[in-house]
């Protein structure tokens, strides 16, 4: 956890290029606190898509607004709009999530078993969460009204999803991630207050190191599997972890950030 705070991480980064001003608010109406306010947001959310994060990690029961004629929920196809075919669920998008990291299948309390992840053929082995990736993808929906609407499409019933969640407080932020962050706002500021293409370049690569020693250590503080998967096989795969022999970080691994040109 981080002891830091919006003000002391954007203070942080100015100093880390010789800055000789401060700023005390958020958009204080000096250049440099109208460029942090700026890029505040920006840099946070490219950033904590890199990983998958522990101390960036939420996990929630997903609401259903789409079930498929025949399941359980939507048996005679009226109770619930029809999701997109072949998917038996659409869950609505969590408002606060910033990359959809996984799809859990629910634990039963009471018998200790899982719903399997088919609900309309229950006569299918259940994939078990940790060891295969439940397939899932996210779409573009409409909700009764016809209002567009983010979902999460799968045939997983009762979905749970991990999820990196969208939280911009440094105070819950890993040590390590936070000078990951001040790196990378460094890494913007640079243009933005000095126009100094080569310094700025040098900032990028700090940035790059700080980000990937935090990768580091946030993988140690977990258990992960990352069998070799062929490149072929992973093209595949695409960047929803369908496959169901899959296992550990679905996708293509880490995601860079997009330094500007």
């Amino acid at each position: 956890m981080s002891s830091q705070s919006q003000i002391s991480v954007c203070n942080l980064a100015l100093l880390s290029i010789g800055a000789r001003a401060q700023v005390s608010a958020l958009s204080d109406g000096s250049t440099a606190g109208d460029a942090c306010a700026t890029l505040f947001s920006f840099v946070f959310e490219q950033l904590a898509r890199t990983a998958q994060w522990g101390c960036l990690k939420k996990q929630l029961n997903l609401t259903l607004v789409q079930a498929a004629q025949g399941t359980p929920e939507n048996p005679t196809g009226t109770l619930f709009q029809l999701p997109p075919q072949p998917w038996l669920y659409a869950y609505t998008y969590p408002l606060d999530c910033l990359l959809m990291q996984q799809i859990l299948s629910p634990i039963l309390p009471t018998t200790g078993g899982g719903i399997p992840q088919t609900s309309i053929s229950n006569t299918i082995t259940p994939w078990i969460p940790g060891q295969y990736a439940i397939p899932y993808t996210v779409g573009y929906s409409n909700d009764a009204s016809g209002n567009p609407l983010e979902v999460i499409l799968t045939d997983q019933e009762q979905a749970i999803a991990n999820y990196t969640v969208n939280q911009q407080n440094p105070q819950s932020w890993d040590s390590l991630f936070t000078s990951a962050f001040v790196a990378s706002l460094a890494a913007y500021l640079v243009p933005a207050l000095s126009l100094d293409k080569q310094f700025a370049a040098q900032q990028i690569q700090i940035a790059d190191r700080m980000i990937a020693k935090a990768r580091a250590m946030d993988g140690n503080e977990a258990v992960t599997i990352q069998d070799h998967i062929p490149d072929w096989v992973r093209a595949r795969q695409g960047a929803t972890g369908t496959l169901r022999q899959s296992t550990g970080y679905n996708a293509y691994g880490y995601i860079n950030m997009a330094w500007g040109g």
